[in-house]
């Protein structure tokens, strides 16, 4: 009887000790009470990958549980995991680690980077933390690592990157810090990365990128800062960066590109500045960008665009311009990348702008029956503009236009302004390419499938103006109007041509003017012989 009472006695002790230790306490002395083959050992060499204490902060799944066995390590953190918890020290017992996972679940947190323990595996290669609290990344948080090639710390709450955040890592190749909070880069934060091919900082709250930000990464071949703040980029923010290949700003609130904008990267072959909100870039933008093969500008709030635009990047062979507010597109913009067009891997997006149809649109039948795509071919031939109905006032009552009364259309009346489509033509527009892994030829997609051809011939309200959105070859180019500005080409002939049998010829229209200026000077010549 005695026995039993001392027996139970020492359970309630058990179970009092129980609820009396930390979670990281109770895992030592557990682990140390149950686990025989452990006893005298030191706590560091507890087996990371084998807690058999579940109440433990954080659990780890391994692909081989033996002590020295296990290359890699799936860690969920379930409690506050602080820098000084004993648990850290466990992770000697798994040296040959060389991918490591550290994902923060429901009710857990951490708010630091696991340095000390980082150091611990000399075999890690890859290091993923998920969820975390990580405000800021400290000085050297991520530094002497001789094995790490990835590393991975997106949706961690991170605001911000302190001075050498990541520096002497020799091996790394990629840093992803996707999906945080980070508010600026600054200088110094990426130093001493030789081999650095990625980096990616998508989907953050940057709105200021310090110049010589990147003048370190001279290996950095992908930049992708998609989906942030930027409103300004200058030639300084890219110092550096003269190995990049693709450039990625998509969805920020970009206004304007500046002369030599991205000089400082001349092996750059792809750009992407779609979603942004430029309304104007300088001529001299692209000037040295020999190597540029993608440029693209959808989505963004351009109405013009300076002649002469392309001529410092001759390579462009795709193009893309959709969602914008063009009205014109001359030959003068396109005429330095036109022939790029031709071949089977040229393509040139230009729907869903504000197009007039007049003579500056008759190089694109020249460029339609040039080109050996089909895909381009079909883009073309649905591409449309807006037509200036002739004697109807802005101030037509819409009453009349709906009855049919106004120019003898049958349509009702659109306000193109107030919907958000540009040019109102159903079709299905071709989805943005994937960005990941692409070759030179990955570059490409395919056009839509062209609907069938419809004409409502609706009179609609453009800019102030009333008219019909017309299909561009449902006209006879030819005999297109000239802006009374328009500047005169002395390159004409250069314009795609009828090399082909049924190609169209340059505008008709433009020879007969040049035929009646020069009857005109011959006459002012010989008047005063007439007079006499």
């Amino acid at each position: 009887m005695r026995n039993l009472a001392k027996l139970i006695i020492a359970l309630q002790l058990c179970i009092y000790s129980s609820f009396s230790f930390p979670s990281s306490q109770l895992s030592v002395q557990t682990i140390s009470n149950i686990s025989p083959k452990h006893k005298g050992k030191k706590t560091s060499e507890l087996n990371i990958c084998n807690l058999e204490q579940r109440q433990a902060p954080m659990y780890c799944y391994c692909n081989h549980d033996e002590i020295g066995t296990a290359t890699d390590a799936n860690c969920l953190i379930l409690e506050t995991l602080k820098s000084d918890d004993l648990i850290w020290g466990y992770f000697n017992s798994q040296s040959a680690i060389e991918k490591l996972s550290l994902t923060v679940r429901v009710g857990g947190n951490m708010s630091h980077v696991p340095s000390k323990t980082i150091r611990l595996l000399p075999n890690l290669k890859v290091i993923n933390i998920q969820y975390a609290n990580i405000e800021e990344v400290a000085e050297k948080a991520f530094s002497d690592l001789p094995s790490i090639t990835v590393i991975n710390i997106a949706r961690c709450g991170i605001i911000n990157l302190k001075k050498h955040s990541f520096v002497n890592i020799s091996k790394v190749d990629v840093i992803n810090l996707d999906d945080n909070h980070i508010v600026e880069i600054n200088r110094e934060v990426f130093v001493h990365l030789p081999v650095l091919k990625k980096l990616f900082i998508n989907r953050n709250n940057i709105t200021f990128l310090h110049d010589r930000a990147f003048k370190h990464l001279t290996s950095l071949q992908e930049l992708e800062l998609s989906d942030n703040n930027i409103s300004v980029i200058t030639t300084d923010n890219f110092n550096g960066l003269k190995s990049l290949i693709r450039l990625i700003l998509r969805s920020n609130k970009i206004s304007m590109i500046g002369d030599s904008t991205f000089v400082e990267m001349p092996e750059l072959r792809e750009l992407e500045l779609d979603g942004n909100m430029i309304e104007y870039i300088s001529v001299n933008a692209f000037d040295k960008m020999r190597n540029l093969r993608k440029l693209s500008l959808s989505d963004n709030k351009l109405t013009q665009l300076e002649a002469d635009v392309f001529a410092g990047a001759t390579a462009i062979n795709f193009l893309d311009l959709r969602n914008n507010s063009l009205v014109t597109m001359t030959f003068d913009n396109i005429k330095p990348i036109v022939t790029n067009f031709y071949g089977d891997t040229g393509y040139l997006y230009l729907e869903d702008n504000k197009l007039i149809c007049d003579c500056n649109l008759a190089w694109i039948e020249g460029l339609k029956n040039e080109t050996i795509n089909q895909k381009l071919k079909d883009s073309l031939d649905f591409l449309t503009c807006f037509r200036e109905a002739k004697n109807i006032s802005t101030h037509t009552d819409a009453k009349e236009v709906k009855t049919g009364t106004a120019g003898g259309s049958t349509g009702e009346i659109l306000d193109v302004n107030k919907s958000r489509e540009r040019h109102h033509v159903q079709h299905e527009t071709a989805s943005y390419m994937d960005d990941n892994n692409k070759s030179d030829n990955d570059y490409y997609e395919d056009y839509p499938d062209s609907p069938s051809k419809t004409n409502n011939a609706k009179l609609q309200l453009v800019d102030g103006r009333m008219g019909y959105i017309k299909h561009l070859f449902e006209l006879k180019l030819e005999k297109l109007p000239c802006p009374e500005q328009s500047r005169d080409d002395p390159l004409a002939s250069e314009q795609p041509s009828n090399r082909r049998e049924n190609a169209a010829v340059a505008s008709e229209a433009s020879t007969h003017i040049q035929h009646v200026v020069t009857i005109g000077q011959w006459l002012l010549l010989f008047a005063p012989l007439l007079l006499v």
